[in-house]
């Protein structure tokens, strides 16, 4: 990302003859280095125009001053770090796509743009990794700062295996080297259907700190995600993927934990990532049962959406001993517009047992964002509470309403919600534990009567 200069005063400035000039200056910002202000330079220019007695004006001669803070000479070097790993196996004919490098200068900032590659077999430069010949392949990265400083060149092996069909080697036209044999398994091509979008390096647009966005291909509906390409996202970053009216987001550490998840099948692996249209029909069934009528009403305001994160092997098959990460999360954004109240609005899963699971979420300019697990069915619905005690002109009924939209109270049945009756400490503390989104953890309960009333659906004033 760009960094960003701002004028301090006028961007027009005029002076009567004579007057001594002061500039203002100018701020420069960056998102990663902070207050760059030290490092802008400012250049003048002196425009020279003449005229004869006849009028005819002489061709405009323009002197250009730079001032700008002088550090001595550049004379250190930049520095080159390889994205993904520095030896890489591959198998004979598959795809193969460098996961790349950054490069960096104490000066010029990010020059990752300025980088030199070269591929090389046996010393000879060839144009790009032939997967068809097996050999050992090298490529290398080079940089030079604006000073000429070169950083110290930085190789990534590729080592292409022999052909499966002929282990031994006794055959292998063309050949440049004699390829070792690879620890793991190599990284073959996942066979695709029409509806798989398999991503590149190249489809990530860089959003700064380690983030990238994609493009999702809306007409496709699963996302492929090879290992090394998911390597490119730092940890402290996280990948977009936008598919409208969907948005996911992934946190680099949790595509990293999905790929460690594959073990020693980690080289293979490809994270598949599908958000499909689901089928209503079990959504519905479970808005049918949990609609309560004259208290309970829903209205819909999206699509089901089946959303799935899993690392898969290259016939498409989940790592065998692999699961779902239970504590990792994906946030989900979706678009919405202004069908419904935003306040009653929420996030919805189906449970397993066709019931309405409450997974919350904030709703903001049409779109709701939520965090939710890294699979299961969603859909946005308005959740419209009504009780016969509270009526339309209670000076708390629309608070009342919201509270109960988001699940932190439901009543003490299924019509009444006696607004004057005080709380007690239990129902309190439910409260507290449902708004704050706590789950119960192990230990020994210290206040037995609030375990009672947690653990109790029965008692219906939370």
């Amino acid at each position: 990302m760009k960094p960003v200069i701002t004028l301090l005063g006028h961007d027009l400035v005029s002076l009567d003859v004579g007057l001594d000039y002061s500039d203002a200056g100018a701020l420069a910002t960056d998102n990663r280095d902070g207050d760059i202000t030290d490092r802008i330079i400012t250049t003048y220019k002196v425009h020279y125009n003449v005229s004869d007695l006849q009028g005819n004006r002489a061709n405009e001669v323009v002197r250009t001053v730079v001032i700008a803070t002088y550090d001595g000479p550049d004379t250190v070097n930049p520095v080159i770090r390889l994205l993904g790993d520095a030896t890489v196996y591959v198998a004979n004919g598959a795809m193969y796509m460098d996961a790349g490098a950054v490069a960096t200068d104490d000066r010029d900032g990010d020059i990752t743009h300025r980088l030199m590659t070269a591929v090389t077999v046996a010393d000879k430069l060839i144009d790009t990794v032939n997967t068809s010949a097996s050999g050992t392949y090298k490529i290398h990265y080079n940089v030079q700062d604006m000073a000429g400083n070169a950083a110290m060149e930085v190789i990534r092996t590729v080592i292409v295996a022999a052909p499966v069909n002929n282990p031994g080697g006794e055959y292998n036209p063309n050949p440049y080297t004699e390829a070792p044999a690879a620890p793991s398994t190599p990284i073959p091509v996942l066979q695709q259907s029409e509806g798989i979008q398999q991503l590149a390096q190249k489809d990530l647009k860089p959003e700064g700190a380690g983030s990238f966005t994609v493009q999702w291909i809306k007409e496709k509906e699963t996302l492929l995600l090879p290992a090394g390409v998911a390597g490119v996202v730092e940890a402290g970053g996280t990948l977009k993927l936008v598919r409208e009216p969907l948005t996911l987001e992934l946190s680099g550490e949790t595509l990293r934990k999905l790929l460690a998840d594959a073990g020693t099948g980690a080289q293979e692996a490809q994270i598949r990532i599908t958000a499909a249209s689901a089928d209503s029909g079990l959504m519905k069934q479970a808005v049918e049962r949990a609609t309560i009528p004259g208290a309970v009403q829903w209205t819909v305001a999206s699509d089901v959406y089946s959303i799935q994160v899993e690392v898969v092997d290259h016939n498409g098959d989940p790592f065998a001993g692999t699961f779902t990460l239970e504590n990792e999360k994906i946030v989900m954004t979706i678009e919405t517009g202004h069908v419904a109240d935003p306040e009653l609005m929420g996030v919805y899963a189906v449970g397993s047992d066709a019931k309405l699971v409450y997974a919350g979420g904030q709703w903001s300019n049409g779109k709701i964002t939520v965090e939710v697990p890294l699979g299961g069915q969603y859909a946005v619905l308005a959740y419209t509470r009504s009780f016969e005690d509270v009526r339309d002109n209670h000076w708390a009924k629309t608070v009342i309403a919201r509270m109960a939209a988001k699940h932190v109270i439901n009543g003490v049945d299924d019509v009444r919600f006696e607004p004057q009756r005080a709380l007690t400490r239990a129902e309190f503390a439910a409260m507290l534990v449902r708004l704050l989104g706590m789950t119960q953890t192990s230990g020994r309960a210290q206040q037995p009567d609030l375990l009672m009333y947690l653990r109790n659906p029965g008692m219906r004033r939370q």
